[in-house]
């Protein structure tokens, strides 16, 4: 019986991940994932096993594919329980996940609901911060990529502020670089908070 479950998920994990099945199948698979995490029958670290080979994949859309199924199961379960030790790895997988270039939207996906929903260590903190500023072009993004990039540093100012804070000018000088050159509303309502509160 466990070997049939296991074998449905990764089923399910192929079926969301396949770009070229119908968005509604696409859909029935995340939910069905959502569910078996949800109730625990399915756990982040195993989710990123059977996630391994399309991780890896030379092929750009099967990899961001991957990461976004990630992203969507902790936006979309915003109270899953996880402990110390499974925030900290998808921390360090996210932060590993943003050189690839392809993937960046979908890892800043993530990365808000980690910095929404879960709590994270200075160490975690630190790491996210200076990965996003190394890695993140602003410019070179997509409108939701850039304001989640944003609301990413709000919230970790907003819930860590002693934390942050320890990055002194560092931090300031790399809100100042996410902002620069930011023309859409939507954003610049968020820029302004930010640099209102580290200026």
């Amino acid at each position: 019986l466990q070997y049939s479950i296991m074998a449905d998920l990764v089923r399910l994990v192929d079926n969301y991940v396949n770009p070229s099945l119908s968005p509604d199948l696409q859909t029935e698979a995340l939910n069905a994932i959502l569910i078996a995490v949800n109730r625990g029958a399915l756990g982040m670290p195993k989710l990123v096993e059977m996630l391994g080979d399309y991780l890896v994949n030379t092929d750009d859309m099967l990899r961001s594919r991957g990461t976004l199924l990630l992203s969507e199961v902790l936006s979309r379960l915003p109270t899953l329980r996880l402990d110390s030790s499974h925030v900290h790895f998808l921390c360090v997988f996210f932060c590993d996940r943003l050189q690839d270039y392809p993937c960046i939207g979908e890892v800043m996906k993530g990365m808000l609901a980690m910095a929404k929903n879960h709590n994270l260590d200075p160490t975690d903190i630190d790491a996210i911060i200076r990965a996003v500023f190394q890695e993140v072009q602003s410019a070179s993004q997509p409108q939701g990529t850039r304001k989640n990039t944003l609301e990413v540093m709000m919230t970790l100012l907003t819930r860590y502020t002693g934390t942050v804070k320890t990055l002194g000018a560092d931090f300031i000088f790399g809100i100042i670089q996410l902002v620069d050159g930011e023309k859409d509303p939507r954003n610049l309502l968020i820029a302004f908070r930010l640099v209102a509160c580290v200026v």
